[in-house]
């Protein structure tokens, strides 16, 4: 049984082998018009969230030996986090349920772990279910096909943020966060949003990770962030080893990266040795300590993080044949993006004073 769990979480963090996961997970057998629907999450209902501020979650975890606190109690700012694609077992449809127990063992064992809880030093930590396109549905059926199944969790995500912030925001700055699958909601959530200039105010900044994202997505409204304490701004990065080659990326056009070490879009190289600590792929035994993986990182002109190869063990599963780092695109910067967002968090609310 544990070995079995163990491989659905690898399964949930990454793409998996291709064999395996087509027996597992099918691809859908009809169109998108003709798919059944799983029923919506209730985000009354404290179930349909994977992490919430004031219960015991997955969005309190650190890693162990580590320095670091959860100080969500005390937290002045929110962050509303999407998770990455965790639907990963199960039906022939487009679409999978959010509530599903393979479907939460992932997210809150595989992928939460080891991707919201960077935000727990500095903000109190909301994380809706939704409803998403299933791993096995990514390239497949038209481009109708794919744009129906997206607004499917576009409309979750929609209504869970509606409901955070007529029940719980108060007012407060929110970041908004999101990786792979996630980010791809994240990113229409900010682009409906974006004209509202009190959304824009209470925006600290917006970490969208791990999608090909336009650098003017949000025009000059929400501008790529090209400093480490600017606010009202969004990142964006995919990671490729600088021994790889673009692959998908590199037919997306121009694409927005803001170096997760040194915060910089114009190109500047941070060396491994500015990396504060990556943390490995989650394991049997849940998240690992913090490792000196000696990961630098520069964005180039296409908009490519280029990155080294972790020189430490926990960072080779399902890295693909081009050397693209997608699963680990929080991993590699654990400790950096931890402490970037204490940054604008800090600057968001000095410039509230």
């Amino acid at each position: 049984m544990q070995k079995l769990i163990f491989a659905v979480l690898l399964i949930g963090s990454s793409q998996a082998h291709a064999g395996l996961l087509e027996w597992l997970n099918p691809p859908p057998e009809r169109p998108f018009a003709e798919t059944q629907l799983p029923q919506p999450p209730d985000y009354a209902d404290a179930s349909s969230w994977a992490a919430l501020p004031w219960r015991d979650d997955a969005g309190d975890i650190l890693p162990p030996g580590s320095p670091y606190h959860d100080n969500q109690n005390a937290a002045e700012v929110d962050v509303f986090f999407m998770h990455p694609t965790t639907s990963v077992f199960g039906g022939r449809d487009w679409i999978g349920a959010h509530d599903t127990f393979i479907t939460k063992l992932v997210t809150d064992r595989g992928t939460l772990p080891q991707q919201v809880t960077v935000f727990n030093g500095s903000t109190r930590v909301f994380a809706p279910r939704f409803r998403q396109m299933r791993m096995a549905t990514f390239g497949k059926g038209t481009e109708a096909d794919r744009a129906g199944a997206l607004q499917v969790g576009v409309s979750d995500v929609r209504a869970a943020f509606d409901h955070y912030m007529k029940h719980w925001n108060e007012g407060r700055g929110v970041i908004i966060a999101a990786y792979s699958q996630g980010a791809m909601f994240a990113e229409k959530l900010v682009a409906e949003k974006v004209a509202d200039p009190a959304f824009r105010q209470q925006l600290v900044a917006a970490y969208l990770v791990g999608a090909r994202i336009d650098p003017r997505a949000f025009g000059d409204d929400i501008p790529l962030c090209s400093e480490a304490t600017q606010n009202h701004c969004f990142m964006s990065w995919n990671s490729i080893a600088k021994d790889g080659e673009p692959g998908r990326y590199g037919e997306a056009g121009p694409l927005a990266c803001v170096n997760p070490i040194n915060w910089r879009t114009d190109g500047t190289a941070a060396v491994g040795a500015d990396n504060l600590g990556s943390l490995p792929m989650v394991g049997l035994t849940g998240i690992k300590p913090l490792v000196d993986a000696k990961v630098g990182a520069r964005c180039d002109e296409n908009g490519i993080l280029w990155v080294d190869r972790p020189q430490a063990e926990g960072f080779t599963a399902q890295v693909s044949k081009t050397g693209s780092y997608h699963p680990y695109e929080f991993n590699l910067f654990w400790a950096n993006i931890r402490a970037n967002v204490r940054q604008r968090v800090d600057h968001y609310l000095q410039q509230a004073d």
